[in-house]
């Protein structure tokens, strides 16, 4: 409801005080607080990063990962494979019985479905009060695809040399 107001509230500061201000979207913080994701955002999280790579390795192209809830209590859930076009450009609304009558809260029903992707608190190593990262050894691959060249708004592939 008020996506935009540190813009429009940085602008009447600046304009009448004569003060630069800078504004930050909450959306990039909460995106990179890791050390708030729960248990289940990292392994629901790990799950699609695997089946993209899987799917990315095994050729196919135009899909999204999305998770599968299977059932509430317990919470289980897999990932699966959705064509893109059935993903992208498509609004997704929060069920009208999961808001108060009043239309501004969550109810119980929301907060059911919630309340697992919450559960679990995350205990990441760190070394000296850092996050210690896994570090990856740098493996080649070769290449399978001829190289990809924009002209305009399409997209066409360069033939193989000969």
């Amino acid at each position: 409801m008020l996506s935009g107001a540190a813009e429009r509230l940085g602008d009447i500061v600046e304009e009448n005080l004569r003060l630069k201000t800078r504004t930050v979207k909450l959306g990039y913080a909460q995106r990179a607080a890791a050390h708030c994701a729960s248990e289940t955002d990292v392994e629901e999280a790990a799950a699609c990063g695997e089946a993209a790579v899987r799917a990315a390795v095994g050729g196919q192209s135009g899909h999204m990962v999305k998770l599968v809830r299977l059932q509430n209590n317990p919470y289980k859930w897999t990932v699966e494979l959705q064509p893109l076009g059935d993903i992208a450009n498509v609004e997704h609304l929060i069920p009208r019985d999961w808001i108060t009558e009043d239309g501004f809260l969550p109810n119980e029903k929301f907060i059911e479905y919630a309340r697992p992707l919450i559960e679990g608190e995350l205990h990441l190593p760190d070394e000296d009060g850092l996050p210690k990262f896994v570090v990856l050894d740098k493996v080649p691959v070769a290449k399978k695809l001829p190289p990809r060249v924009r002209s305009g708004e399409t997209d066409f592939v360069l033939p193989a040399a000969k």
